[in-house]
């Protein structure tokens, strides 16, 4: 009895241990189940429209018969800032005076490019819409279902995005160029702000320079480019092989001596080529067998740029052919202590023929050409052969050459400025040399032809140009000569702006105005300007001009300067109006640096912004992986053209909360075999104890 009873108090006791583990596993599934509610719907929560927006406003009654709307959002004349990268979003928000269905329609005028922007025909009022950045000018219209009543009402305002950094697009950092050829690289610029953008290079060695080309709203476009026919210089020397310049490429809108600029670092190397040798044109030649004209004496024209700088020999090798195409040895190159020259006399024994003769000069290969040469240059730095071949026709009866038709037929006619004239000649020699041509516009040479039984000629005359002209052609067998002048009256055309270039045709030729150019070193060393106007250094009215702009930064005395550089037009025109400013006020200092809080000229460069670029460290931008220059990240917010994204918190990124989710999810299968386990264990012990009871 006494064993039953404690069998009978186990199980009591088994029975309440397993209520309460029951009770205790039943709250841990639904504390999880709880916690991973909280989390899905707390951490997914979708954001409230107009969350955290508050507002206030006056309401007024008033009974009016006519109908009317009124803009209540945006405010008329009010300035509304956003910051840089945030999405344009306002309120547009409308009353009426009569509670009747309408028809909506609203315009939107962009004040700063005077252009329609967003038209919405059956909007419903109180709702959002997108402004542009500047001046704004809103319509809003609405009519009654039965279109008898048409209401209209307006508003001005502004909306102000803080100046941010223009950024450099399609640059390359690497580029190959070729002495005697010259660099142009295309790249971009954008900024929101629609600012005018300088670009520069630093140090541009006098050899490279960055020219704005175009505007498009937001983007310049820019030409990096080189001098033309970069010289043996700019690729180190004769052998040489190659020489890198490394230079920061930089554009700048100009807001203010600490904001903002871009910058690239470019390394640009110019291979050295071999130049092959240059023979200047000799020309049509014809000698008499007799007489006075029998000779034919002509001093030779060669060049080469690396045989000039003492590098290797010329190899000369002439060619004299009869019309049967063999070769004859009527004469050599002849050799004196400063030229070479051919020095001919026919006699009655030398044949009347023609001759054709080449005159070809071989060069010496460059000692150290690059491997790349043969990729970026189309040559390999070996020795390269010239030639120039002419007639000479050796008669006993020499009889003039003759033009044997032309165009234009009319020798006189009207022309208009810009447009292309042609003309055309054939040319016959009863001796059967081929006569050389010489083209003139005005009496100056324009191009010269030779080798051909026809000849033509194409010219443009600029804009700007009217009156009469003369264009002339000349045709020569080296004694005897014909020629043939038209007399072309020049319609005037208006220049819209420089002129047009002109164009050639033929064996060459043209005209036109010239574009100039222009490029410009880096600025000088700041000197103080009362000090050069004493030495004699400044000019009284540059002094006065330098001493105004000194006034209106406020720099006194002791502070004003003024800077100078050279100014050059690549393409040549000399011209005497339109250059670049080469003189300018700066702030002087007596030992600029770059810790003076200035921005300047020293130590050969000239700073980007203040104290930093150039001579100094470089400057903060938005591309340099740095936070720095105020932005809120890494090259975003503050004067970055990109917004921030915001940190997410730890909890709500979605690797952690899928993370926890899964977690979450493993301790609840855990629990529930736990709990099934234990139930299991349970109902065994209460067969046992059943089977117990019933021994």
């Amino acid at each position: 009895m006494k064993k039953l009873g404690k069998r009978k108090g186990a199980r009591k006791k088994s029975k309440k241990n397993f209520k309460f583990q029951f009770f205790v596993l039943i709250l841990l599934v639904a504390f999880i189940i709880l916690n991973l509610y909280v989390m899905i719907f707390f951490n997914f929560k979708l954001p409230v429209t107009g969350s955290g927006v508050s507002a206030t406003g006056r309401v007024s009654f008033e009974i009016v018969e006519d109908l009317m709307i009124n803009i209540t959002s945006p405010w008329q004349d009010y300035n509304y800032s956003f910051a840089i990268g945030e999405p344009l979003v306002l309120d547009l928000n409308v009353t009426k005076t009569r509670d009747e269905d309408l028809i909506w329609e609203y315009w939107l005028y962009d004040l700063r490019h005077n252009e329609w922007q967003n038209i919405e025909m059956g909007f419903a009022p109180n709702t959002t819409f997108s402004p542009v950045r500047w001046g704004n000018k809103l319509f809003v219209n609405a009519s009654t279902m039965s279109g008898d009543e048409i209401v209209h009402d307006n508003v001005s305002f502004f909306v102000y995005v803080p100046n941010s950094a223009p950024i450099i697009y399609d640059l390359d950092t690497e580029f190959y160029t070729c002495e005697a050829s010259q660099l142009v690289a295309n790249f971009y610029s954008e900024d929101k702000d629609e600012d005018f953008i300088l670009g520069s290079i630093d140090p541009s060695h006098s050899f490279f320079y960055v020219l704005p080309t175009a505007q498009d709203g937001t983007t310049t476009f820019f030409d990096l480019i080189s001098i033309p026919d970069l010289p043996k210089e700019a690729a180190g020397g004769i052998n040489a092989g190659i020489n890198s310049y490394i230079s920061t490429v930089k554009v700048d809108d100009q807001y203010n001596e600490t904001c903002c600029v871009d910058t690239l670092v470019v390394n640009i190397s110019v291979l050295e080529i071999n130049n092959p040798p240059e023979i200047t044109e000799i020309g049509v030649q014809t000698v008499w067998n007799k007489g006075e004209d029998s000779n034919f004496f002509h001093i030779l024209n060669i060049y080469d740029e690396e045989y000039n700088l003492r590098h290797g020999d010329l190899d000369l090798d002439l060619t004299i052919l009869n019309s049967s195409g063999h070769n004859v040895p009527l004469f050599v190159v002849e050799l004196n202590a400063t030229h070479s020259f051919f020095n001919f006399t026919a006699n009655n024994q030398t044949p009347p023929d023609t001759y054709n003769v080449t005159l070809c000069v071989t060069d010496s290969a460059i000692d150290n050409p690059h491997p790349e040469l043969l990729t970026y240059c189309n040559q390999t730095g070996a020795s390269i052969t010239s030639c120039e071949s002419f007639t000479l026709t050796v008669t006993n009866e020499n009889r003039p050459p003759t033009i044997t038709n032309y165009y234009p037929t009319n020798l006189s006619f009207d022309a208009t400025g810009t447009l292309a004239i042609y003309f055309n000649i054939s040319k016959y020699d009863p001796d059967f040399t081929i006569p050389d041509a010489y083209w003139y516009v005005d009496g100056v040479l324009a191009e010269y032809d030779s080798g051909y039984s026809e000849d033509n000629f194409t010219y443009i005359f600029p804009c700007g140009i009217s009156g009469d002209h003369k264009v002339g052609v000349n045709i020569t067998d080296g004694l005897l000569n014909d020629s043939l002048t038209w007399n072309v009256s020049v319609i005037l055309t208006g220049c819209p702006s420089l002129g047009d270039t002109g164009g050639g045709g033929g064996g060459g030729g043209g005209g036109g105005s010239c574009i100039p150019l222009w490029v410009c070193d880096t600025w000088g060393l700041c000197q103080n300007a009362e000090q050069s106007l004493l030495a004699g250094l400044l000019s009284g009215e540059d002094y006065r001009i330098i001493e105004d702009n000194c006034a209106n930064r406020g720099l006194d005395v002791d502070s004003c300067g003024f800077q100078i550089r050279s100014c050059s037009d690549l393409n040549n025109c000399v011209l005497s109006s339109g250059n670049p400013e080469e003189i300018q006020f700066c702030h002087y200092t007596e030992n600029p640096s770059c810790s003076d809080g200035i921005k300047n000229c020293h130590d050969g460069g000239c700073e980007f912004l203040v104290d930093c670029g150039g001579p100094c460290d470089a400057c903060p931008t938005c591309t340099d992986g740095i936070k720095n220059q105020g932005e809120g990240g890494v090259d975003c917010g503050g004067p970055c053209p990109w917004r921030c994204i915001p940190a997410v918190p730890f909890f709500k990124k979605p690797t952690v909360i899928y993370s926890l989710l899964g977690l979450i999810l493993i301790i609840i299968v855990f629990v529930i075999i736990k709990l099934i386990r234990v139930l299991q264990y349970k109902k065994g012990i209460g067969v046992q104890e059943r089977k117990n009871q019933n021994l």
